[in-house]
């Protein structure tokens, strides 16, 4: 997937940079049309429509060659004034529209990129080996060791236990007060 953003983000970085190179060269380009749309003479507005149109093309074809682009350059032209007026000496808007949609699209790459980089380094940095602590040696013994109790398992056993005790319960409770406070003591 890397691959495909590199590869858009170059795409979009030469378009970019074929852009504003032919921007940067078309000064003389606009002062001959604002010329003509300044003059009220038609035979002079055509004249500077028709040096801006040749001017526009020896522009996009500078700009072209000089990134070894000259391939895509077309000799066409425009039919009208009012189409040199329109639509010489400015990128085309489609190509202005798909600058501006992707203009963010070069910072995020080399974010994301760095973001990846990072991980990737972070995933080969050594990681700490975790050594448990040693734990003391046991004292020696004089005599062996005692078994563990065991738990009172359920059954008949147990059964007789809860038993006895709810009898004896029982029994304190059916003894008068003051004997329960002296056999219990005060604070139950």
């Amino acid at each position: 997937m890397i691959k495909y953003i590199l590869f858009f983000v170059a795409f979009r970085f030469l378009v970019q940079s074929v852009s504003d190179t032919y921007n940067d060269g078309t000064s003389r380009c606009r002062e001959l049309l604002s010329f003509a749309r300044e003059t009220d003479i038609e035979s002079a507005r055509n004249v500077y429509c028709l040096e801006a149109v040749q001017e526009d093309q020896r522009l996009t074809l500078q700009t072209l060659t000089k990134y070894k682009l000259g391939f895509l350059a077309t000799n066409a032209t425009y039919a009208y004034d009012r189409e040199v007026l329109q639509y010489a000496c400015k990128v085309p808007w489609y190509i202005q529209e798909m600058l501006e949609w992707t203009a963010g699209i070069t910072p995020l790459a080399i974010v994301w990129m760095v973001f990846r980089l990072a991980n990737w380094l972070w995933s080969k940095r050594p990681k700490p080996k975790i050594i448990p602590p040693k734990t003391p040696d046991a004292p020696p013994m004089d005599r062996p060791p005692r078994a563990p109790k065991k738990v009172p398992q359920e059954g008949i056993r147990r059964r007789k236990e809860e038993k006895s005790l709810m009898a004896n319960l029982n029994k304190l409770a059916s003894l008068s007060p003051k004997l329960r406070n002296r056999i219990m003591g005060e604070d139950v």
